[in-house]
């Protein structure tokens, strides 16, 4: 009778530690692995650039030429959530080597640059990109003197873009 009853104790012992066991898994389960705000692990991989002119390469190093009389840079981002930050962009000069003005225009604002021959040229340019769209960033060359090569290739060239980052 004693056995009987030890038996019987052990079995509910085991029975609810197997209950408890479960209600504790379950609640883990239903917990949520990441803050709920915040969806991606790394924003700098979400941004994208799309251009309206061809990607260069210069032995390992790419780069694209910004045409005249305007080049559109398109940034895209590819999350599910409205991504603020800065986009620095770094631009060399043409292959004439002479001084151009341009201007950057976003949707909030535009800024006013000189690009100087043998000088790299960072502008920095605040951007709020909604979930899954595109914000367009114009480079609108200001100067009239045309940049041509002697080499066949028709196309205006006004600066050089050499490396652009999200921060």
């Amino acid at each position: 009778m004693k056995l009987n009853r030890l038996t019987k104790i052990f079995n509910y012992f085991v029975s609810s530690l197997i209950i408890i066991s479960s209600t504790i898994v379950f609640f883990q389960v239903s917990l949520p692995l990441f803050d709920l705000n915040i969806t991606e692990v790394d924003k700098k991989k979400v941004i994208g650039m799309k251009t309206s002119v061809p990607i260069e390469f210069d032995g390992e190093l790419e780069f694209w030429w910004l045409l005249k009389p305007e080049t559109t840079l398109n940034f895209a981002n590819a999350s599910d959530e409205k991504i603020n930050g800065t986009i620095v962009l770094e631009l060399a000069d043409n292959p004439c080597k002479f001084e151009e003005s341009l201007k950057v225009v976003t949707e909030t604002e535009t800024q006013k640059i000189s690009v100087i021959p043998n000088i790299s040229t960072k502008i920095s340019l605040p951007l709020e990109i909604n979930p899954r769209s595109n914000q367009p960033v114009e480079i609108v060359f200001e100067n009239i003197e045309k940049c041509l090569v002697k080499n066949g290739d028709a196309r205006d060239f006004g600066a050089k873009l050499i490396n652009w980052k999200y921060e």
